[in-house]
């Protein structure tokens, strides 16, 4: 098993090493692909946490074509947080990569959320660090799910770049709900102050 992450080291904050490293040691047989800079602390800091150097692997910056080929190499991408990969993890799902992220109350801390929602995958969100753990050791422990996930996320995200109706429907959908959920608030003002 291959986890990866393409989202720039700066995003990868102790929590996340801490969590990776957990998901690491879980599974003893897989390792770990980043995109970083030659030199830095992050393989050293895994190491810190028990993770053998052969098992993490740092690649410098790439060109483009390079860089969507190092996809054909990972099995399961871990998403940062709490700042989600944005551009990066949309490529990552394109390419065919499934992965896990953990959903916050920020903007930039829900990208991965609604990219996994929107293409049928709600159940690769975790709301904290343990179930992210969890749904990422599950993950790799069902391979079939992974090849399956990778066959068909092309397919399940075609329809937001070739029509932006699907996009248009699920926005409007979204602001009827705000709209009823203001409703419903105003409403139980009125009742409360009468």
């Amino acid at each position: 098993m291959t986890f990866a992450s393409f989202n720039r080291l700066a995003k990868v904050t102790p929590q996340v090493r801490e969590t990776w490293a957990k998901i690491l040691h879980e599974v003893p047989t897989s390792r770990l692909i980043v995109i970083g800079q030659a030199g830095n602390t992050f393989a050293a800091n895994l190491q810190a946490l028990g993770i053998a150097p052969e098992r993490i692997e740092v690649i410098n910056r790439q060109p483009l074509r390079e860089f969507l080929e190092l996809h054909h190499r990972a099995d399961l991408l871990l998403d940062t947080f709490p700042h989600n990969g944005g551009a990066t993890t949309l490529l990552a799902a394109w390419m065919g990569v499934p992965f896990i992220t953990l959903s916050s109350r920020t903007t930039l801390g829900r990208m991965g959320e609604g990219l996994l929602k929107s293409i049928g995958l709600p159940h690769l969100v975790a709301t904290d660090t343990t179930q992210y753990v969890e749904k990422a050791v599950a993950a790799a422990r069902d391979c079939p799910q992974i090849a399956e996930w990778r066959k068909t996320a092309r397919e399940r995200l075609a329809p937001y770049f070739n029509d932006g109706s699907v996009y248009t429907a699920q926005l409007e959908a979204e602001f009827r709900k705000m709209w009823q959920r203001w409703c419903a608030g105003q409403k139980a003002q009125a009742q409360a102050a009468a």
